[in-house]
């Protein structure tokens, strides 16, 4: 399978909401309603991993030779070099898992591997571009924005397509991974930033601003919304305005809905400890992922997070020299 066709499943689903209603339940009742995507940027090696290559072994140290020349990035083929982990077979599937991975390896029945995908880049930037949205240039929907678009929602108070950064930085093509490309901008996913004292930009007055209260935030909010739609009314179809106007109400909504969500303080110690929150090389990924699963609780429909980042440091992390290091 190509990450094309993977991506174009997701654009059949829009299709289908497309040529049925705009927003709300879809036409049929999904199997699988919610999604939490991890993204390790840099990728961790297939042949390291998950994809059990005996022939590796079997040529050790000979020449490489593929049958045809091939571009490499800052040097030339040498010999093959096979992973420096052992391998064992695992569940009644027989998976084989490196022994970089004893814990997922116990779950692997209950895993789906997919071993076809191609990519027609080998650049991060191009191939980050292709494995979320199926295209390697710029302008295209990501996976969460089709989903987002398709499916509508479970929860209006909050959003349907959620990202949660690195906290040292973006991806390559940063945001333009999880754009909603040409569909509206409505379904581009919103930033959160775990783990800070603003995840949400722009979200809480500042706090300098006294003579700003509830109702005041209210009635300016309302006025925004009436200013709003008589310029809509001038340019119609502009769905940059539309989503504009859809983020304000759903802000105001997210006030309220966004504190109790991120607040994992009342998550049981156990459920922490599983997470690693008790592991400092471990805790920042943790909360997001602990984040992310109170989100799809919820009703978020996707939520996508990143590790490593192309302007933090150590940049990629997920970037095979450094894993093996």
């Amino acid at each position: 399978m190509r990450r094309r066709d993977l991506l174009g499943s997701f654009g059949g689903l829009a299709l289908a909401q497309m040529l049925g209603q705009e927003s709300g339940a879809p036409h049929h009742a999904p199997r699988a309603k919610r999604v939490i995507q991890i993204f390790l940027s840099g990728a961790a090696s297939q042949c390291d991993s998950f994809d059990y290559k005996p022939r590796l072994i079997e040529k050790a140290g000979q020449p490489w030779d593929p049958g045809e020349k091939v571009e490499l990035f800052q040097s030339n083929p040498g010999v093959v070099m096979p992973s420096p982990w052992a391998w064992k077979q695992y569940g009644q599937s027989g998976k084989w898992v490196s022994d970089l991975f004893p814990e997922i390896a116990q779950c692997v029945d209950d895993i789906a591997f997919v071993h076809s995908l191609q990519s027609k880049s080998n650049i991060h930037g191009p191939a980050t571009f292709m494995q979320n949205t199926g295209f390697i240039l710029p302008g295209f929907p990501s996976a969460g924005s089709w989903l987002s678009y398709a499916l509508g929602t479970l929860n209006d108070n909050l959003p349907k397509f959620i990202v949660l950064p690195d906290h040292r930085g973006v991806p390559p093509n940063g945001p333009g991974n999880w754009s909603s490309g040409f569909l509206p901008a409505a379904h581009q996913a919103t930033t959160v930033r775990v783990g800070t004292p603003h995840p949400i930009y722009d979200l809480e007055a500042p706090a300098n601003s006294g003579y700003i209260t509830g109702a005041s935030e209210r009635e300016g909010l309302a006025l925004l919304d009436q200013v709003n739609q008589q310029h809509l009314q001038t340019h119609a179809g502009d769905s940059r305005l539309e989503a504009r106007i859809a983020s304000y109400k759903m802000a105001a909504r997210l006030q309220l809905s966004a504190p109790e969500v991120l607040a994992i303080h009342g998550e049981s110690p156990a459920t922490k400890k599983l997470y690693g929150l008790d592991d400092a090389a471990t805790a920042e990924m943790g909360e997001r992922c602990l984040v992310a699963r109170r989100l799809v609780e919820r009703g978020v429909r996707f939520v996508q997070i990143w590790s490593g980042a192309d302007n933090g440091f150590p940049r990629r992390p997920w970037r095979t020299g450094q894993v093996a290091r």
